[in-house]
């Protein structure tokens, strides 16, 4: 889960940074599997460790957090202005790759989550 995010961030960088076409959509293809790879599991692990009770409320905060895809898209909307798109996607993916090592660094339990 972390693996696939870290790397889901780097290889927006790679693409954002690519002129070459094919290595444009072997990142694109390496960051849309990983990116439904780290997904996938975060629900995973999130609905297996909710008590039975619990798992329409923790879903119902997935859903809530989709809402802050419109705060990021802003934001990378506003950088695009200011870096070019270019330079936006490749900023917002890795600060996002940065984010999740800075996560694993100060949560060293979270590797050891099942």
């Amino acid at each position: 889960m972390i693996d696939a995010s870290i790397v889901y961030g780097l290889t927006l960088g790679v693409f954002a940074a690519s002129a070459w076409y094919p290595l444009s959509i072997v990142a694109m293809i390496v960051a849309g599997l990983c990116h439904v790879h780290a997904n996938a599991l975060v629900h995973t692990v999130v609905q297996a460790n909710s008590p039975p009770a619990y798992r329409g409320r923790t879903m119902a905060l997935f859903n809530m957090a989709q809402m802050l895809s419109t705060a990021g898209s802003m934001l990378i909307g506003l950088l695009a202005v200011v870096l070019g798109s270019r330079g936006a996607v490749a900023a917002m993916g890795v600060a996002g790759a940065l984010a999740i090592v800075m996560l694993a660094w100060r949560m060293p339990g979270a590797r050891r989550i099942k």
